[in-house]
């Protein structure tokens, strides 16, 4: 189980998510992005049309929980995402950069097809592990422990 591998950091956890939320106008439409921890897994869900970059205080934030508290899972939901942008991209190859360095494994929740041509279209489709569904992320996750 991760619990057994994770440092006493972990314990930090609910405080570093409080309030880990993020949400806002683009010029199109709205996106909100949370983050719960559950099961020893990180997941971040993205919803609606996220044209500008990720906000810098939530990306900081989100990036603290992955490197400072020793969460090897992480799980990106972009079920509910209708549209990304390639800028938003790099956060997501950013945060499986840092997963990856503190020994993790991250897997995407499969996108809608919008957001699958953007990362398709700058070459990302082989670089992330997809899935279908959060369920089927975490049992991929586990596998991997």
């Amino acid at each position: 189980m991760l619990e057994n591998k994770v440092t006493p950091a972990v314990d930090n956890i609910p405080a570093l998510l409080k309030g880990l939320t993020a949400g806002g106008t683009t010029s199109d439409d709205k996106y909100h992005l949370t983050v719960t921890h559950d099961g020893g897994i990180l997941t971040l869900r993205v919803t609606g049309f996220l044209l500008q970059p990720i906000p810098l205080e939530f990306s900081t934030r989100f990036e603290t929980v992955i490197t400072s508290t020793g969460i090897r899972w992480v799980l990106i939901d972009l079920s509910g995402c209708t549209y990304m942008s390639s800028a938003v991209l790099a956060y997501l190859v950013k945060y499986f950069d840092l997963t990856v360095e503190t020994g993790g494994t991250m897997v995407v929740v499969r996108p809608p097809p919008k957001v699958l041509h953007v990362i398709k279209a700058i070459g990302l489709d082989s670089f992330f592990t997809f899935v279908d569904t959060e369920n089927d992320g975490r049992i991929a996750l586990r596998a991997v422990a």
